[in-house]
């Protein structure tokens, strides 16, 4: 796979025109946290986890992030 390089977007259709940025991503579960990064920009590495009495929590996030690595076969 070829990390693709962040760019702005070309067309505006819910924001304006150069508003969005479309960037490669690495996403994977680690215990009770789910890990986030993009190889290509500096210092772009966090977790988030479903715990309420984390400051890492969001629970939105989580499940939409955990639902993607189970339909890809990337959760267990």
């Amino acid at each position: 796979m070829v990390l693709q390089k962040t760019q702005k977007s070309q067309k505006g259709y819910r924001t304006p025109k150069g508003k969005t940025v479309y960037v490669h991503m690495g996403i994977w579960r680690d215990g009770e946290y789910i890990r986030i990064t993009a190889p290509k920009e500096k210092f772009l590495h966090t977790t988030v986890n479903s715990n309420p009495d984390s400051e890492r929590c969001h629970k939105n996030l989580y499940g939409k992030l955990k639902r993607l690595l189970e339909e890809n076969g990337c959760w267990d």
